[in-house]
């Protein structure tokens, strides 16, 4: 399943989301720290969580999969890199549900990530490529 997590006032986007079946979260939020708080709330339901920003349209499905089948095998935190560096999704654990929804901020959940805890796994250069730098990869 897949919830999108965006403000009220973004109709375009909800439309999307409505027309392709996606769980809308409307959050007024004051950063992404919030934004994934809200998202976590309203699917406590769920085992784990993958998250990535909204304006990152190049990443696959294959990207997510990749995420998603190293959280099966018991990983509690997974993120994605592109030449060592950190890239998105990032994925958690169940286990991480309270500390998801009481994330604020702007932060994101970057400071739940624990270099013990954490698998990284090697991919292609559009888990760094966002719309704010079209141009090329950070």
């Amino acid at each position: 399943p897949v919830a999108l997590v965006t403000r009220p006032d973004y109709l375009a986007v909800r439309q999307h989301a409505l027309k392709a079946g996606v769980q809308l979260v409307l959050c007024e939020s004051g950063g992404s720290g919030e934004s994934i708080a809200a998202g976590v709330a309203m699917t406590a339901h769920w085992n784990g969580w993958i998250i990535t920003l909204g304006d990152m349209p190049w990443l696959t499905v294959d990207h997510y999969r990749h995420v998603k089948e190293a959280l099966e095998k018991g990983a509690a935190q997974v993120r994605l890199t592109y030449k060592g560096k950190p890239g998105h999704p990032v994925g958690f654990a169940g286990c991480y549900a309270e500390a998801l929804r009481n994330l604020q901020g702007d932060e994101g959940a970057r400071a739940l990530l624990d270099p013990r805890l954490l698998v990284t796994l090697e991919a292609d250069a559009a888990v760094q490529r966002d719309l704010d730098v079209v141009a090329k990869p950070r």
